[in-house]
Order: structure tokens, then C-alpha cells, then sequence
């Protein structure tokens, strides 16, 4: 759903937020200064990402941020160019899907070039390839973002399809185990 994300002053602190209804959530906030907004279909995680970037000037359990003159200006130029991207919490499972298959495809070079059998090949790269689902798993992100300021089924939807994922792969590999060694 488009929502605006929107960077505020409130004296010296700044607010990043979302909303679909921006006079209202301005209504409310009263800044003393409205410094951007843009428009984006994925809000959370745009917000969740800006937060991560400022974590260190943020005011703790709140959006609200101290930004030096540098840290604003590279913060409007982030609200620019991420508002433009793709970002998704869906997309983490992309990315370690892309990582298993590149993985995969490493780990299967890499043993064909020592000259290890093929089956072993086989069955090592699928367990390597497990990587970084597994990482997804435990960790629920790849690091763009504070799982803290996520909507909890979120992070959770992202470790079960890890899950899923690398249950799927390490079964396999355990399977092709079996056949070989009964």
C-alpha cells in the first residue's frame, strides 16, 4: 500500500515516520518544520532502514532523531534514492536465495576443480548452499534494518520461509547421505 514517509523538525530533534494521511500526522505532530516527504510502497522498511543508518543519534524506543547538518543532508539524500528501491521485507528471502544458488554453484566448482567425486560434490553443496537461509533463520534479516523496529510477523514470515527453505535443502542432502551410505 503507498504510504508517505516523512522527515520533520521538531527544535533540534528530526522525525522520520510514515502515514497515509500526511496532514493529519502533521496535525498531530506540529513540527516546526517539514523537511520531505515521498511516497513508497514499501514504508516499513524504508523507516526500519533509516533507523538503522542513525541508530547512534537516535533517541531511544522513538523515531525521533539529533542530526548534525551532515547527517540531514545524507539523510534527505537516502529518503530520495531508497524511496525509489524495491525494499521489502520479502526481499531478504530473495537475497538468500541468490546467496544459495551462488554458493552452490562456487562449492560445486570449487570440488570439481579437486577432483571430489561427484555424489560428495552433490551433497556438500547443498549443505553449503544452506548458508545463508540459515543465517535468514536466526537472525531474520540480513542487517538493513533493526528487527526491534519491525512489525513482529515481519521478521517472523522471513525465519519461517528460512526455515522452510533450509529444512528443504539439509533433508535433501541428507536423503542423497542415505542413498549412498545406507
Amino acid at each position: 500500500m503507498e504510504s508517505i514517509v516523512y522527515l520533520v523538525r521538531n527544535n533540534d530533534l528530526y522525525n522520520i515516520g510514515y502515514t497515509t494521511d500526511l496532514q493529519r500526522t502533521l496535525k498531530y505532530l506540529r513540527p516546526d518544520e517539514t523537511i520531505l516527504t515521498v511516497t513508497t510502497n514499501h514504508p516499513k522498511a524504508l523507516q526500519a532502514r533509516l533507523l538503522k543508518r542513525y541508530k547512534r543519534v537516535r533517541v531511544p524506543g522513538t523515531s525521533y532523531l539529533r542530526l548534525s547538518n551532515q547527517q540531514l543532508l545524507d539523510c534527505i539524500s537516502q529518503l530520495n534514492i531508497k524511496s525509489k528501491l524495491n525494499t521489502t521485507f520479502g526481499s531478504e528471502v530473495s537475497i538468500g536465495i541468490t546467496g544459495s544458488i551462488l554458493l552452490a554453484f562456487f562449492s560445486i566448482t570449487l570440488f570439481i576443480i579437486l577432483r571430489i567425486n561427484l555424489f560428495n560434490t552433490i551433497l556438500f553443496s547443498l549443505l553449503v548452499s544452506s548458508t545463508p537461509m540459515f543465517m535468514l533463520l536466526l537472525f531474520g534479516h540480513f542487517g538493513g534494518y533493526e528487527t526491534e523496529d519491525l512489525p513482529f510477523i515481519s521478521s517472523l514470515l522471513n525465519r519461517l520461509k528460512a526455515f522452510t527453505i533450509t529444512l528443504i535443502l539439509m533433508l535433501f542432502a541428507y536423503g542423497l547421505y542415505l542413498i549412498k551410505f545406507p
